[in-house]
């Protein structure tokens, strides 16, 4: 296959009812002509792969196949990396979709630039539990931010003071390729690795400044429910870990560094969060003192600077008014 100018990953597990929404998104582009388009199914049981390669039959000069043993999204990433032919490499998600026109505009960008990161907003598509779209909001992260200009890394995240979705990215392949940018496997939320383990090779930025990516949200079997968070507590905590260590151990610019250390803070809050809606109070404190204490180990600074005024009552009282801050929290979940 020659070289083309754009990766689109696609990580696909069980996903035989999105993908034939999802790839005619991106088929139908102009330009889909310099995409190279590859479906990596990740084990499915159901007819994913069967699906996808028959695409691949009818698009061979733009779909590849990637067919592996289940690893989660963060190995199905990884592939995808480890495969892609293009100069710039997105991941769109199996049960997510993108805007076909301006996907197209994104491409003429990309013809035009040699920027190492191109960010853009996103559509957050909200469904109800039957599928059926309730709404469209236009998510724009960079509405504050000029967009014709490229930026010096770090004054960009200087400026912003945080990390980027994953959605929003576009990325050289050759920085992701060259210095072995590799996700966790088996585990949810590693793209809070995605965007943070590839920053100290970024020396460029850019907006684009329309949305390509859909990103489906309202379901209960997503990662980014509170169900799903709870029964999967012991990855986020994982992934939270794995960003301090990075942290402690990777030497980066003051705007990324700051861009890092927010993120961090605000997974740790939300693994508190977590924990105030077990409904199990014994476990749920247990599970708390045992993670505030491997963040202690590790860094003890974000114990200083993840605060809130539950955080706060809790600590002080060492943990015994836990019972009584978990009470007036907004809501429960069993676990």
């Amino acid at each position: 296959m020659r070289k083309k100018l754009l990766t689109i990953a696609v990580p696909s597990y069980n996903a035989e009812k999105y993908l034939p929404d999802t790839i005619p998104t991106i088929l139908s582009a102009k330009n889909a002509h310099l995409i190279d388009l590859l479906i990596v199914n990740d084990g499915s049981s159901d007819g994913t792969g069967e699906i996808a390669e028959e695409f691949e039959r009818n698009y061979p000069d733009i779909i590849r196949v990637l067919n592996k043993t289940n690893g989660g999204h963060g190995s199905a990433v990884n592939a995808g990396i480890k495969n892609a032919y293009g100069t710039y490499f997105k991941v769109v998600d199996a049960d997510d979709w993108v805007d076909t026109d301006n996907l197209d505009d994104l491409i003429e960008y990309l013809k035009e630039t040699d920027v190492d990161e191109i960010l853009s907003p996103y559509y957050r598509v909200y469904v109800n539990q039957a599928g059926d779209v309730v709404s469209i909001e236009n998510y724009n992260e960079f509405s504050m931010i000029q967009t014709d200009k490229v930026y010096q890394v770090d004054a960009f995240y200087e400026q912003i003071g945080r990390t980027v979705g994953m959605h929003t990215m576009t990325l050289k392949t050759q920085l992701l390729k060259e210095n072995q940018v590799e996700l966790s496997e088996n585990m949810y939320y590693v793209d809070m690795e995605y965007i943070t383990y590839v920053l100290p090779y970024i020396e460029t930025v850019s907006i684009f400044d329309k949305p390509i990516y859909k990103y489906r949200l309202g379901t209960s079997t997503q990662s980014v429910s509170m169900e799903s968070y709870i029964k999967n507590r012991s990855m986020h905590k994982q992934v939270i870990f794995n960003l301090i260590d990075f942290y402690n151990q990777t030497t980066l610019g003051f705007g990324r560094s700051k861009a890092v250390k927010n993120l961090i803070i605000n997974l740790i809050n939300q693994q508190w969060n977590i924990y105030f809606n077990l409904n199990n109070v014994t476990k749920a404190k247990k599970e708390l003192i045992e993670f505030e204490k491997s963040i202690a180990i590790k860094n003890k600074s974000f114990l200083k600077n993840s605060m809130g005024l539950k955080m706060n009552f809790v600590r002080k009282s060492r943990y015994h008014l836990f019972n009584i801050a978990k009470y007036y929290s907004n809501w429960r979940v069993k676990s």
